[in-house]
C-alpha cells in the first residue's frame, strides 16, 4: 500500500494505492489526475521505472498540458500541468 496523504490548510485529497485480489488494474473505467509541474520528467521517471506511456504531453488550449501513463502493473493514471 502507498499512502498519498492530504497536507493540512492545502488543496487536494488524500488517497492510497492498493494491491489485492480484487484489484485488477486495467486501462478501462475512471482515471485518476495527479497535478506535477512538469510532466516531461515524470513521464520519464515512469518509463524508467518500468511503466509506459499512453498518451504523451499534450495541450488543452492555454489552460495546461496533460498526459497518461499505464505503471508497471498495468495501473492507468493521468498527469495534469496546469500553465501558469
Amino acid at each position: 500500500m502507498a499512502l498519498l496523504p492530504h497536507a493540512e490548510g492545502a488543496h487536494g485529497i488524500s488517497g492510497a494505492l492498493v494491491k489485492g485480489d480484487s484489484y485488477l488494474p486495467g486501462d478501462e473505467g475512471a482515471r485518476v489526475y495527479f497535478t506535477v509541474a512538469d510532466i516531461v520528467p515524470v513521464l520519464a521517471r515512469a518509463v524508467d521505472a518500468g511503466g509506459r506511456v499512453l498518451q504523451g504531453e499534450t495541450a488543452i488550449g492555454n489552460i495546461a498540458r496533460v498526459a497518461e501513463i499505464a505503471d508497471s502493473e498495468g495501473n492507468c493514471v493521468a498527469l495534469y500541468a496546469p500553465l501558469d
